[in-house]
């Protein structure tokens, strides 16, 4: 199955109606960015595994999802997630609440992004990155920051279609075209003629 954007962002637009309409934007927005958050990143997969499934019946995926969240997370997001599991759509959920979040963020004038580090950040520099970064994008931000084990030192940054990377890893990889760039340049040395 090809995934489609246009699902999530159908159901994050249901979503944002029924919710603006009934005055719980902010509420559902803080149930729907913890449960995104828990269905992409936590470790055990067995709760998205389990509601993805094609195999198990939807009864037992309403009655898993009314138990793990009901009362945790807003009744809007509970009810939306059975009519995705109705809908066979259940692997679009953490996508649309996402999406959700984005559309509450925007209607507020702030704008997602993402920071990768190469080690996790205090909170005190966190409160730096995102001030320098609001400053020098001209937006409030509401940033998700991730470890990236792979980055020797700097930072990554994603804003819209901005991708900035300050990162020793990329800064080596310029160096490396400059001086690739200069041998290219360089006359060859001139031999001696032996004679």
């Amino acid at each position: 199955m090809a995934f489609d954007l246009n699902v999530q962002e159908s159901y994050a637009d249901a979503l944002f109606a029924v919710a603006e309409r009934l005055g719980r934007t902010q509420p559902v927005h803080e149930s729907a960015r913890e449960l995104a958050d828990y269905l992409e990143t936590h470790p055990d997969r067995r709760l998205r595994v389990f509601i993805e499934s094609p195999q198990v019946p939807d009864s037992e995926k309403h009655d898993l999802v009314r138990r793990v969240f009901g009362g945790k997370v807003d009744k809007l997001i509970v009810d939306l997630m059975c009519l995705m599991v109705d809908k066979r759509r259940s692997g679009y959920v953490a996508g649309a609440l996402r999406r959700y979040c984005e559309k509450v963020d925007e209607r507020r004038n702030v704008y997602p992004g993402f920071v990768a580090t190469a080690k996790a950040l205090t909170d005190e520099e966190r409160r730096r990155v995102r001030e320098r970064l609001e400053s020098f994008t001209g937006s409030s931000l509401r940033l998700r920051f991730r470890v990236d084990p792979n980055l020797i030192g700097g930072v990554l940054f994603k804003y819209r279609n901005l991708l900035v990377d300050s990162t020793l890893r990329e800064a080596l990889k310029g160096l490396r075209e400059r001086l690739d760039g200069l041998r290219l340049r360089l006359a060859p040395p001139e031999m001696e003629e032996s004679g």
